[in-house]
């Protein structure tokens, strides 16, 4: 496959990288989008056994210090985790639906410029488009929430080294920073691939409206017949000739247009 620059034929060879790069990124977005649907909650009953092992017994009527309660350590904690699983399932399903859809992007990219149609072209832009968009707002939704988890994973671990009893809380916490690096694994691919889809959607524009490469059937000039050797275009079936409509006449040969 040869490739080259004349003609604004280089547009050919950006498709291809950006194809290839949609398909990188949205593939590290499949796979972070399939750990965080796959991440189970932490098991709050851990919790009460630490404590038990460290010598505090379960609240009797009117104890409030140096016990537990169920409902300030294990009910509590169940609602918490399921409601960060919840979240999670659902930021790991927007993920896992971006990246297939950057990875379809991405291999009409590809498509399109091994195969120079228009169609595929177009759709790929419209893919891009809507991808960078899409982009945009996880990447902020995602750094906040990054952010959010950071602070509270420090906080949490600041204390845990406090106390003995806290340091029951350790896998909570643990999983809690887990999160954490997860969004902020999503968040840098999201700024990624915005910048990614922006070029890809610049190079698909380029191609496709403002420069088309010269070997593109829908460039103008693949479109415009030219008139050899002087001769004159016929439009329609000039009387007393016999040339076909779209035929050229010059050196008494009539030429036919394609």
């Amino acid at each position: 496959m040869q490739f080259s620059c004349e003609g604004n034929k280089g547009n050919w060879l950006a498709l291809y990288i950006f194809g290839f790069l949609k398909a990188v990124v949205s593939f590290i977005l499949v796979i972070v989008g399939l750990v965080l649907i796959t991440h189970s909650k932490s098991d709050c009953e851990e919790i009460t056994r630490c404590y038990t092992e460290h010598g505090y017994e379960e609240c009797k009527a009117g104890e409030v210090y140096m016990c537990w309660t169920r409902s300030r350590s294990v009910v509590q904690c169940d609602h918490e985790q399921q409601f960060l699983s919840d979240m999670s399932t659902n930021f790991g399903i927007a993920l896992l639906i971006g990246g297939l859809f950057g990875l379809a992007s991405g291999t009409l990219g590809g498509l399109s410029a091994h195969q120079k149609l228009q169609r595929w072209l177009g759709i790929s832009m419209g893919l891009d488009i809507f991808l960078m968009v899409f982009a945009v707002l996880m990447f902020l939704i995602c750094s906040t929430m990054a952010g959010e988890f950071e602070n509270a994973c420090a906080i949490m671990e600041m204390h845990g080294t406090d106390d003995l009893a806290t340091s029951c809380w350790e896998p909570i916490v643990d999983d809690l920073c887990a999160w954490s690096g997860l969004f902020g694994t999503a968040t840098t691919c999201f700024l990624t691939a915005f910048l990614v889809e922006l070029g890809s959607a610049i190079t698909d524009c380029t191609a496709c409206c403002c420069c088309p490469p010269i070997d593109a059937h829908w460039a103008v000039q693949q479109q415009v017949p030219v008139a050899m050797a002087g001769g004159t275009i016929v439009v329609g079936n000039p009387i007393g000739t016999s040339a076909p409509p779209g035929a050229i006449i010059g050196n008494d040969k009539p030429k036919v247009v394609d």
